[in-house]
């Protein structure tokens, strides 16, 4: 009895949600040309759409185009996925990417896809609208020399350090030493002193006698 309506509300719930992949246009951008070489996907939220090859993550068709609209909202992308190197290729802001697709790139205008008539044997690709990647700060090549000759230095100093400890210990390792021997010999000079004026007192107790 329960399935009579479970199944009607399941569809219902999905009909109301609406699809979120192989879309022409969602979250902003749209495909200009070549509808169906490539598609937008909002599974990850209408603020956060992504454009796909055909069958992403698997292989990419051959002889495909396809060309993007990211609306005036997308200044970063993510790049994921691969392509054949060199052959098949995304043009984003006038410069080519192909082969292992990462990291994040600044876009102007709109990105375009073209592969060459050889079956794609890669994972194809995936764009995401992004953030700009947090700014690094890059050392200069004199803060660079300072920064190691700091630590050089710190290193010597530690391995003078653990020279001098060393060497103290082995010095008072020997000292103890020393002094054990001082000691043993003291007490073989005194019990052969006792030994000399024991023989002493017997023989002149012989002469007495």
């Amino acid at each position: 009895m329960k399935m009579k309506w479970v199944l009607p509300l399941l569809f219902a719930l999905h009909t109301n949600a609406g699809p979120v992949r192989n879309l022409v246009s969602g979250g902003g951008w749209k495909i200009v040309k070549g509808k169906g070489k490539c598609s937008i996907t909002i599974e990850h939220g209408v603020e956060n759409p992504c454009a796909v090859s055909p069958h992403y993550p698997g292989r990419t068709p051959a002889e495909t185009s396809c060309e993007i609209d990211l609306g005036k909202k997308t200044n970063w992308v993510s790049l994921h996925g691969r392509s054949e190197q060199w052959f098949d290729y995304l043009t984003i802001s006038g410069k080519r990417y192909s082969g292992i697709m990462s990291g994040g790139v600044k876009t102007t205008g709109n990105i375009k896809w073209t592969s060459d008539f050889w079956m794609e044997t890669s994972t194809g690709w995936k764009i995401c609208k992004s953030k700009k990647p947090a700014l690094r700060i890059l050392e200069s090549a004199k803060a660079k020399h300072m920064r190691l000759l700091k630590a050089a230095k710190e290193r010597a100093l530690r391995r003078a350090k653990a020279m001098r400890l060393r060497r103290a210990r082995i010095l008072a390792a020997r000292k103890k030493k020393w002094a054990a021997a001082r000691k043993a010999a003291r007490i073989r000079a005194a019990k052969k002193a006792a030994a000399k004026r024991a023989a002493a007192k017997r023989a002149a107790a012989k002469r007495a006698a």
